[in-house]
């Protein structure tokens, strides 16, 4: 027999712990992106058309890094049309598990991407850890509500 009981309680463990993730991952943001702080690497970069457009870096050692061009949307644009055979590009990883994100990107000199426009999708970006963290508290509230309503005796 299914017990409804315990699937709230495990409904409202997960949750808790989700939340409890997106909460700490959303304090440990930086309040901004800046070069000083991220790493610095002369790459190459092409356009990916998987199930969203990504920007490839590849670099001189062989590694790789994959960013989605929701967040390099001027790169995306000029590799589009053709792939850079060498450009510095500044990556930062701010967020737990997440894809590194471009700070700045200039090819000889010229900058594609700079610091200012980067941190205005940053900025954009920040808020949503929270938001992740409250929905899984909700759901977290919602189960652990409806867990002691259903363990109360029905007259």
């Amino acid at each position: 027999m299914f017990n409804r009981l315990a699937y709230f309680r495990v409904v409202a463990f997960v949750s808790i712990a989700a939340s409890i993730f997106f909460f700490v991952g959303w304090m440990l943001l930086p309040a901004k992106l800046a070069k000083d702080s991220a790493q610095a690497s002369v790459a190459s970069a092409k356009y990916i058309q998987a199930r969203t457009g990504r920007a490839r870096f590849t670099f001189p050692d062989g590694q790789f890094a994959q960013v989605s061009c929701g967040r390099v949307v001027g790169l995306c644009d000029s590799l589009s049309n053709a792939a850079i055979p060498e450009l510095t590009v500044w990556l930062a990883r701010p967020a737990i598990l997440d894809e590194p994100w471009v700070v700045a990107a200039e090819v000889q000199g010229r900058p594609i991407l700079s610091e200012t426009q980067q941190n205005a999708l940053f900025s954009e970006f920040k808020p949503k850890g929270a938001v992740l963290a409250a929905i899984f508290f909700g759901v977290a509230l919602a189960a652990f509500l409806f867990s002691r309503a259903e363990s109360r005796p029905h007259a």
